[in-house]
């Protein structure tokens, strides 16, 4: 009787630990598409609130791949910056198949998701929102014009991404 319990307290303990694991390691299946892009991957902005937003119409990601990599999840979310208008949104289409969704404050996207399309343009899969702090007039701009820091957001440290063109302070 005594080996049965204890067989029993491994198995729930393994079990546990898996779902435990599983629980703090999960990563959306889809976001990890965005492996598949670069710097140079191109995007064509599909809807854009206010039309004057600062963001040029096509181009390729630019730096702003590089700050869009230093996702976290949602309840990292932070805005830096005061409130400028409500609902402000962008989405581009990104090379063939993604189409990704921003929450913008100002210049500032603060949150993003995608959804991945087939050749018919009907999704296939999307994925969870997650939290960036991105400046969007870094698209089809060089690395060499983000300039990032650690800042203390909330209960956490993330890294803040603003657009400074090259050879500025």
């Amino acid at each position: 009787m005594q080996l049965r319990l204890k067989i029993a307290v491994v198995i729930c303990a393994l079990i546990g630990t898996h779902f435990i694991y599983s629980f703090f390691t999960y990563e959306d299946k889809a976001i990890v598409h965005m492996n598949t892009w670069s710097y140079v991957t191109q995007y064509e902005v599909s809807y854009i609130y206010p039309k004057d937003a600062p963001v040029p119409p096509k181009g390729k990601l630019g730096a702003f791949y590089s700050c869009m990599q230093k996702y976290a999840g949602l309840g990292s979310r932070k805005i830096t910056t005061p409130i400028t208008k409500l609902n402000e949104r962008l989405k581009i289409k990104i090379g063939d198949d993604t189409e990704a969704s921003l929450s913008v404050n100002g210049v500032e996207a603060f949150q993003f998701n995608f959804m991945i399309l087939n050749k018919e343009k009907e999704i296939v899969t999307g994925t969870n929102n997650y939290a960036i702090n991105c400046d969007i007039r870094l698209l089809n701009k060089p690395l060499s014009d983000m300039h990032c820091e650690d800042r203390l957001l909330g209960n956490s440290i993330r890294p803040v991404c603003t657009y400074r063109p090259q050879g500025r302070p």
